[in-house]
């Protein structure tokens, strides 16, 4: 099955810019690297799959000429290694990708379950909570976008933020101040409108990033069933354009690949 990679997509302030989200180059190269290394593709990708961003390992390895220096320790799975299994050092991959891609709820569902599984004197534990950390910052950068926008009368970016903030943070310490933020929004001339569409929009925000993880993980049919699902509920909303064309790229391809085989 053809692997996608999306690029990342942009939510700065709540506005949308993403792109379409491009194939990843030729893998056999790739494939040769990690056969040569006896390494599974994330221990270089972010993408558990293989392909597109590299991590520090990754770069480390390109940096060298593409080898390892002595350094490198061998046992663990994963990123530096870290991991205690391949399944725990592909769940952390997915965690970075979903984090590329700016879609917080996934990447905290996904450390969540990591957390539980990773001893917490290891190093993999370590990273989760790190990575974890850099999340919950995400979330407070969302807040202060949402407060900076409400102070410039942006009343339109500043609901996005909070909507983004109470759907994708809820319990956690960023979205604590969202009632109160929120209260300040709606005081503004259309803030209460632009909440009202804010809160519509955050779940086919949420449907569109769902599709591009089932793409990350390579799961193509499923990336079509979520974006087909998206353009069923919202034809012409504000994910429609971006969702019909990676679904036509989508169709397009599994085409050639039944012609080829057929």
């Amino acid at each position: 099955m053809r692997l996608v990679v999306p690029p990342l997509v942009l939510l700065a302030g709540g506005v949308v810019a993403s792109v379409a989200l491009a194939p990843v180059p030729a893998a056999s190269a790739k494939a040769s690297f990690s056969q040569r290394e006896n390494k599974p593709c994330s221990y270089c990708h972010i993408n558990p799959m293989g392909g597109g961003a590299r991590n520090s390992k990754g770069e480390e390895y390109q940096r060298n000429g593409f080898k390892f220096p002595p350094s490198v320790k061998k046992g663990g799975f994963g990123e530096d290694e870290a991991f205690k299994n391949q399944a725990n050092a592909d769940q952390f991959g997915f965690v970075r990708a979903a984090m590329q891609i700016e879609h917080w709820s996934e990447a905290l569902r996904r450390i969540l379950d990591l957390k539980g599984k990773e001893d917490k004197k290891g190093a993999g534990y370590q990273k989760v909570i790190n990575v974890e950390s850099m999340v919950d910052g995400k979330g407070r950068d969302l807040l202060r976008a949402a407060r900076e926008a409400i102070e410039q009368g942006k009343v339109a970016d500043a609901a996005a933020a909070l909507a983004r903030l109470e759907s994708e943070f809820r319990g956690r310490e960023p979205a604590k101040d969202v009632a109160k933020w929120r209260a300040e929004l709606g005081k503004l001339p259309g803030g209460k409108e632009a909440d009202a569409k804010a809160k519509a929009d955050q779940p086919l925000r949420l449907m569109w990033l769902d599709a591009q993880m089932r793409l990350i993980e390579g799961h193509e049919d499923l990336a079509i069933k979520s974006i087909e699902a998206l353009l069923a509920k919202s034809p012409d909303g504000p994910f429609s354009a971006d969702a019909k064309g990676k679904l036509e790229e989508l169709k397009k391809a599994q085409a050639a690949e039944a012609g080829m085989g057929g």
